[in-house]
């Protein structure tokens, strides 16, 4: 069937009549859906009046066939007759060049363009940033979404956490000093994705450089290890805070309370509590609750719905990951 539609197309032109833009639209589909894409691309560039379907169709269809090449071909073709992507096309065009790995076609294709990207657009190119190698221009660039205006979402912070993870990587390699807020954020990153283990050894890493991992980062890893219901790590991450005199905040406190349900009979994750408390790392109120935790019966209830504290346990765990990510812009 998709034969005959280009068969009458060309009788059209035998019989010298021009086809419109949305004639030559409906051709395009069938050569691009027969896998005639260079007669598809020619189709396009003597479109004389190409709109953004056209962006759609020729770019869209050879990116869902796996035809990187001709997909940035067809964008070039658009580019040529001075058609600007609207926010689909260039989430496509985006995603074109990162499957191709052409990353240096990206400013080609859009550079001189007034584009007006939606929220996520402006995803799509923290990806290109972080995927070309250039993390750098993934922070820098959430920096300049939150200038003009934008909320970030999860795929946001996702790519931004992406980047920084990237930067701090790199700049280990080369040596360079990083301050403990980059090495929060990335730890944050990790444990948001849950990897725990990298998440541990960039915790070390600071340790090993001789960086003071800040109340933020230690409490970051002890609520990680306690929603793990790691007591050896949650003991060893609690020993070293005794040690740097960092107090647990509340967050991390109502992680404890729910490990020590699990654990009731470590005794001592209860000496290392006790000496929390008397070092002043653990607020009295708290240790005192806490300690009632271990002598009193287990309430499942409380378990899940954690109704018997009277604690302020703070924000949730969301709330503190964009706190801290926003910070960076």
């Amino acid at each position: 069937m998709h034969d005959r539609v280009f068969e009458a197309f060309e009788e059209i032109l035998m019989y010298g009549y021009t086809p419109n833009t949305f004639s030559r639209n409906i051709i395009m589909d069938v050569l691009l859906k027969i896998e005639r894409v260079e007669v598809a691309l020619r189709v396009l560039k003597e479109n004389q009046d190409p709109n953004f379907l056209s962006c759609s169709i020729a770019g869209v269809l050879p990116l869902e066939m796996g035809r990187y090449e001709d997909a940035i071909n067809a964008y070039f073709l658009l580019r040529e007759q001075r058609l600007v992507p609207d926010s689909y096309t260039l989430c496509c065009l985006i995603t074109t060049v990162c499957l191709s790995k052409q990353f240096t076609e990206l400013p080609l294709l859009i550079t001189g363009f007034k584009i007006q990207p939606d929220l996520v657009a402006c995803n799509s190119f923290l990806s290109y940033f972080c995927k070309a190698g250039y993390p750098a221009g993934a922070v820098e660039f959430y920096s300049d979404m939150i200038d003009r205006g934008f909320i970030a979402d999860n795929y946001t912070f996702a790519g931004l956490l992406t980047g920084l993870c990237s930067l701090i990587k790199k700049a280990v390699s080369e040596k360079s000093q990083l301050d403990d807020v980059c090495y929060t954020i990335a730890i944050r990153g990790l444990l948001t994705g849950g990897e725990v283990g990298e998440a541990y050894a960039l915790f070390r890493q600071m340790k090993e450089v001789r960086l003071a991992p800040s109340k933020q980062t230690y409490n970051l890893i002890l609520s990680s290890f306690c929603k793990r219901s790691d007591v050896s790590m949650v003991e060893e991450i609690l020993l070293e805070m005794v040690d740097a005199s960092v107090e647990v905040d509340h967050f991390s406190l109502r992680f404890m309370k729910n490990l020590l349900y699990r654990s009731r009979h470590s005794a001592s994750l209860s000496t290392l509590l006790t000496d929390g408390s008397t070092s002043g790392i653990l607020p009295k109120e708290a240790y005192a609750e806490l300690f009632n935790e271990l002598v009193q019966p287990v309430n499942i209830r409380n378990v899940h719905t954690d109704r018997s504290t009277n604690i302020d346990f703070g924000t949730s765990s969301s709330d503190e990951i964009q706190e801290v990510v926003v910070s960076v812009g």
